[in-house]
């Protein structure tokens, strides 16, 4: 069956996987940029023109007020209200992962923002949704590692599922 753009865009639990991935491994680990003006920090004195590097995924795991228990993985901080799987406990509220804004940075934000983040969120939702229709999953040999940050080292084993013959255009399809 073709996926149609329509019903990729608005599949809730897709969507809420995807962003949530992106969270906590996002596609730019970092943004360089150089002060704009000399200004103080959290008692550090930052001069105009200092290379200062962020680090997104640190941003994004260490922000509690957007992500309660922000190292952890929930797909229902993105699930919109109304929906069975909806949590408010966990609802990032006030971010829009399709919006990159300086509260959801994993395609990072405003004039620096990655100009190929839509279509690499399409790309990404057609391989997974054509994935899930094709195999089955399972986890294995799943390790937390604590350095630098807190990842997942995960094995899957990928098994192939037996396509449904309808008997017209099959010799076409093979």
């Amino acid at each position: 069956d073709p996926l149609h753009f329509d019903e990729l865009k608005s599949a809730p639990l897709l969507n809420a996987f995807m962003a949530e991935t992106w969270r906590l491994i996002p596609p730019l680990h970092t943004h360089n940029t150089k002060a704009a003006k000399n200004f103080k920090y959290k008692g550090y004195y930052l001069p105009k023109g200092l290379k200062v590097s962020i680090d997104i995924q640190a941003y994004n795991i260490m922000n509690e007020k957007h992500f309660p228990e922000a190292t952890e993985f929930h797909i229902e901080r993105w699930i919109p209200p109304g929906h069975p799987l909806h949590d408010p406990y966990y609802y990032a509220k006030n971010v829009n992962h399709n919006l990159m804004s300086v509260t959801y940075r994993a395609f990072n934000a405003g004039s620096h923002m990655c100009l190929g983040s839509h279509f690499a969120k399409l790309e990404a939702r057609v391989l997974l949704a054509r994935l899930l229709r094709s195999y089955d999953f399972t986890l294995r040999n799943e390790r937390l590692l604590k350095f630098p940050l807190r990842q997942r080292l995960s094995e899957f084993k990928l098994v192939g599922r037996k396509r449904k013959t309808t008997g017209k255009n099959d010799e076409k399809n093979n």
